[in-house]
């Protein structure tokens, strides 16, 4: 009987070791499939009604870029005036201008189209929930987590703006994905994508530090516990992340004036402040 309840232990502990949900699931794949579909109507239901109304001030300082995008004009704000630097190159994360710019070369200008990359990480954002909710909480747990964001006030605001937040959280869900998945099999790929992934966000919003920190201690962490050598996954996703950034960098070193925006977006406007200070606050712009 004590072998037997030994034998038991074990293989409760290998499943949580194993990242595998511990309660049995209870519903069938049609079933589950269901309730995902309706968790993405409620979704639907509150964030598609007037979605041409303005519904936060800023909207325009992430759609003007991808407009002059479209119109061959580069990454610029021509929001702001012809003697802005600004006006002539926009220093900040490209990724919410590029989403915008992609969907109005597809579907044409408009308020509707500037957010529909927004909506599209938004239901991303649900299910994405729910798969990593699943095996840490079971399948029970993880459609009530699904149902609680998406009907959470702020998930169906940022998915109705066009705003980097949606798309942000969007790409630190799927970073953490893939770093689950490294935790389950060790492969050394999941930790370079998680880190590619965390890199992708960084490009939506400079705001990630505390993931990107975060998400490399856990590497660190799941090879302590396998007994190898304790900093393969963190340089794995090290290098995934440096990758991530890397076009981004090119783009502010070659471009005519990359330089001289860089100095203005992160180090002219830090007078009185320290640039980490400038780094944890971005997003609090004054227009002309």
């Amino acid at each position: 009987m004590s072998s037997a309840a030994g034998s038991s232990r074990q293989r409760l502990v290998s499943a949580e070791v194993a990242g595998t949900p511990l309660p049995a699931p209870f519903l069938t794949h049609a079933a589950v499939r269901g309730w995902l579909g309706f968790a993405v109507l409620l979704f639907l239901l509150q964030a598609l009604p007037y979605l041409s109304c303005r519904w936060v001030t800023d909207e325009s300082w992430y759609s003007a870029p991808a407009y002059s995008i479209i119109h061959g004009n580069g990454i610029a704000n021509p929001a702001f005036g012809l003697n802005e630097l600004e006006n002539h190159i926009d220093a900040r994360p490209p990724g919410t201008a590029i989403v915008v710019a992609a969907a109005f070369r597809l579907f044409g200008t408009g308020p509707i189209t500037a957010r529909l990359g927004s909506i599209f990480a938004g239901l991303a954002v649900i299910l994405l929930i729910y798969f990593l909710a699943r095996d840490v909480i079971g399948q029970a747990g993880a459609l009530v987590a699904t149902f609680l964001v998406a009907t959470d006030n702020f998930i169906v605001l940022a998915s109705r703006t066009a705003r980097p937040e949606a798309l942000t959280t969007m790409a630190v869900l799927l970073s953490l994905l893939a770093m689950k998945q490294y935790a389950r099999y060790g492969l050394i790929g999941w930790a370079f994508l998680s880190g590619l992934l965390i890199g992708l966000g960084t490009m939506f919003h400079i705001t990630l530090l505390g993931y990107i920190v975060s998400l490399g201690i856990l590497a660190i962490v799941f090879d302590r516990r396998r007994g190898g050598f304790p900093l393969r996954g963190a340089s794995a996703y090290s290098l995934g992340y440096a990758l991530g950034l890397l076009p981004f960098a090119v783009w502010l070193l070659t471009a005519p004036l990359g330089r001289a925006g860089f100095r203005g977006e992160y180090l002219n406007r830090t007078a009185g402040i320290q640039f980490w200070s400038k780094i944890l606050q971005e997003g609090q712009r004054s227009p002309i």
